[in-house]
């Protein structure tokens, strides 16, 4: 029900750092309070991915499996885009530089199609687009179906919307 206590245990006995270094660069990594209150990314991520367990069991293995690993590498690009720009630590375009460092630890576990399904595919389709349900339900103006049509042909709009829902922490 925590997988985050399996990953917390992986960091203490080096095995991140090890194995994972995207996963290691997550941890000091500073984050805007107001929006993150709950610490550095490497806590963020160990939040989401615990938010993301409980909306998974009603999926088919695969797709368990692409959410799971959409949550863990949801914000990797925040490393490298993590910068104070006017007093706020901001991490622009975050998603698009999160998409190099998924392949590599998705290469690294030698993660491609499931039964049939590409999980790769949909983890990749998930750090890219993980803020577009957020930022389509804030929009002033509507959504229009088009823009739905052309994120579906990226990602599978329910995985995403299950990482994106935990990445709100509710």
């Amino acid at each position: 029900p925590r997988p985050s206590s399996g990953l917390a245990l992986a960091l203490e006995l080096g095995v991140i750092e090890q194995l994972f270094p995207e996963l290691k660069a997550l941890v000091g990594c500073p984050q805007e309070p107001e929006w993150h209150p709950e610490g550095d990314v490497w806590v963020h991520t160990l939040m989401v991915v615990d938010q993301a367990r409980t909306r998974i069991d009603d999926l088919d293995r695969p797709q368990q499996i692409a959410v799971m690993l959409g949550a863990v590498c949801h914000d990797l690009g925040k490393p490298r885009t993590t910068a104070v720009i006017d007093g706020r630590i901001r991490s622009m375009e975050h998603e698009q530089a999160g998409i190099a460092p998924t392949h590599t630890l998705l290469d690294r576990l030698n993660v491609h199609t499931i039964g049939g399904y590409d999980v790769r595919r949909q983890v990749a389709g998930i750090v890219a687009h993980h803020l577009s349900p957020n930022a389509f339900s804030k929009s002033v103006t509507p959504v229009g179906d088009g823009a739905f049509r052309r994120l579906a042909q990226k990602v599978d709009l329910e995985l995403l919307a299950r990482v994106a829902k935990s990445d709100c922490l509710g």
